[in-house]
């Protein structure tokens, strides 16, 4: 324990302890209202919250913002969330929102995420990405820092034939291209492939396709897709797509801690007497990688499941998954980082300089520790705080291990 209490130092009083960074204002956005208006005109630190509702695609360049849906909003976009060129220093929340890649000339336009050129911290919270076919649900291409929390990423339907386009790639869930990512509590589904009755059939997708760059992945799942059914004898059968496919050109580095992943299925092709089987579909594989391999940590997931926003003045529910017996502290902080703890079994998310810990006691024989936490007010004028919320087990078995990031919201009550 002492250890423990030495680095972190306890908390007495949250709401003094954590007002480092600049608060924000609060842009209201209602169903009908030009989305993309409200982010032009937000400044540095300001929070955007939406109401339910169908919105247009949005563009998010060198500003920190919360984007975030309310509390119970269903917030649907109607094409891509693009996000570019975000300094270092500065992070960007995206929260519940959900994006449909739509038609369009450009690639960033028919997936559901396109996040490029990000020197900053990127963090995805209960988002859903989906994408046109032969197209990835989410993509991350050159990002220092991007964490996606208990989000789904659809990849589209694959409909390019086999001979033209490797199985998985352009319709994986998650694309990242020489980027950083963590994934927490997620879903990365490869799209299915297209069935051709008089021909070639299409390719499943990856669950995650991963050229360079870092990969930890805790909790989540990652689904190749079925190759595509063809009823013409001579023709392709579609292939399967891998769970995680990590490949060249460019060597990469990832830590898996207690995910599953599943291959998607090439199916049968008719039989030609001529090629007998050759042009079945092939089967993908759970993990396929080619440049190096991966660290598989051989322990469990602990999971944090609290709310995205909440009111100053209420109390905020907690809910932690670990397992029973285990001492469960509460990391708070207004900064973000990524730093792999090797001590911790994981990634911590919360930044050190800030760091804060409260105790929330033993989790009990159901492994499930529910609790709630008071918020602070936030002071006047100030209309909101972020907050980064992580986990942090004591085991008495096997000492210390870190969980799940979840980012809060607070709002002044006057919204």
């Amino acid at each position: 324990m002492r250890p423990l209490v030495a680095f972190i130092e306890p908390v007495l009083v949250v709401a003094l302890a954590l007002g480092a960074r600049a608060a924000g204002d609060v842009i209201v956005v209602k169903a009908g209202s030009n989305l993309q208006a409200a982010i032009n005109s937000a400044k540095e630190g300001d929070t955007i919250l939406i109401e339910s509702g169908t919105y247009a695609p949005v563009l998010l360049g060198d500003k920190e913002l919360q984007v975030v849906a309310d509390s119970g909003a269903s917030v649907v976009i109607q094409g891509s969330i693009q996000a570019s060129s975000l300094s270092a220093g500065k992070h960007l929340v995206l929260s519940g929102l959900a994006a449909q890649g739509a038609g369009g000339a450009s690639f960033a336009q028919r997936v559901g995420l396109h996040a490029s050129a990000m020197a900053g911290r990127l963090r995805l919270q209960d988002c859903t990405f989906a994408a046109q076919p032969d197209h990835p649900g989410a993509y991350a291409a050159n990002c220092a820092d991007a964490c996606f929390t208990r989000c789904l990423s659809n990849g589209g339907e694959g409909v390019t034939i086999t001979q033209a386009n490797a199985p998985g790639t352009r319709n994986c869930g998650l694309e990242g291209q020489a980027a950083i990512l963590t994934v927490f509590d997620g879903f990365s589904i490869g799209g299915q492939g297209r069935d051709n009755p008089s021909w070639d059939a299409g390719n499943g997708g990856d669950g995650a396709h991963l050229q360079g760059g870092e990969l930890f992945a805790s909790g989540s799942r990652f689904l190749g897709g079925d190759g595509g059914k063809t009823n013409q004898p001579c023709a392709f059968a579609g292939d399967g797509g891998d769970g995680i496919e990590m490949c060249a050109p460019q060597p990469g580095t990832a830590l898996l801690l207690s995910n599953l992943y599943e291959f998607g299925i090439g199916p049968q092709a008719p039989m030609c007497f001529t090629c007998i089987s050759c042009f079945w579909g092939h089967n993908g594989v759970a993990l396929r990688f080619t440049c190096s391999q991966p660290t598989i940590l051989n322990f469990h997931a602990t999971v944090l499941d609290a709310p995205a926003v909440a009111r100053e003045l209420t109390s905020l529910p907690l809910a932690i998954y670990g397992r029973a017996g285990e001492h469960a502290y509460l990391l708070i902080s207004t900064e973000t980082e990524r730093v792999y703890v090797p001590a911790w079994k994981g990634v911590r998310m919360v930044a050190a300089p800030l760091l804060r810990r409260i105790d929330l006691g033993l989790i009990p024989q159901g492994a499930v520790l529910q609790t709630q936490i008071p918020l602070p007010d936030l002071g006047p004028g100030v209309q909101s705080r972020t907050w980064f919320l992580q986990p942090l087990l004591l085991s008495p078995i096997d000492g210390l291990h870190i969980g799940s990031l979840r980012t809060l919201v607070i709002l002044d009550q006057a919204f």
